[in-house]
């Protein structure tokens, strides 16, 4: 019989109230985690980052995988802490993760280089092979400019797929190891800025 990894606990409340969260430290971060669930019941709470108590089910990450079920199974097995969403806009950031140029299908380049799963077309495998990582200098200096706490405002984000806007406002979370900026974003998203992508901007405190 598999073993699956579980960490921590999820328990819906019955009577519609709030649900129980109890995290573990796991990885990077104090998380709720279910294998079992994610493989075998695709509806329920399999997921619970560390900073928010927000729930994702194995549907919602195939989903934000835009589809693909292949990527979804990488996405769960890495998450140690981290919101779903961004750590897929670091995959893109990094040149792991890319999109077909005719149809948008998405691949991991880490994969045998083959032609696309939906149009069949040539897909760029090279590039993948040459991390883009910042270095740990440019980490720091990134870490300096947006310090936790300061607001910040959108300038542009290169996701087709986000609701945010330029001009809207958020507060910086916390600067990760791939300078990727965190933001808590005041309509709700916690999408990060992924560096040299991303452009946001340091601004005064709303009155």
């Amino acid at each position: 019989m598999k073993e699956y990894l579980k960490v921590g606990e999820y328990i819906p409340d019955e009577h519609g109230a709030f649900d129980v969260i109890k995290r573990e430290f796991y990885g990077k971060g104090y998380i709720f985690k279910d294998e079992e669930t994610f493989y075998n019941h695709y509806a329920e709470p399999c997921y619970v980052p560390e900073l928010f108590d927000m729930e994702y089910t194995r549907e919602d990450i195939v989903c934000l995988c835009h589809g693909n079920e292949f990527l979804a199974e990488i996405c769960f097995d890495m998450l140690n802490g981290q919101i779903p969403e961004v750590w897929i806009r670091e995959r893109f950031a990094n040149g792991e993760w890319a999109r077909c140029p005719t149809c948008d299908y998405w691949y991991s380049r880490h994969t045998p280089p083959e032609p696309c799963g939906e149009c069949e077309g040539p897909l760029d495998y090279e590039a993948g092979r040459k991390m883009n990582y910042p270095s740990e200098e440019t980490v720091a200096q990134v870490r300096a400019q947006y310090p936790t706490g300061a607001r910040v405002e959108l300038v542009r984000m290169d996701e087709p797929y986000t609701k945010l806007r330029p001009s809207d406002r958020g507060r910086v979370m916390f600067v990760d190891d791939i300078a990727t900026v965190h933001i808590s974003w005041d309509r709700g998203s916690t999408m990060g800025a992924a560096y040299g992508v991303d452009e946001i901007k340091i601004v005064e405190e709303d009155a």
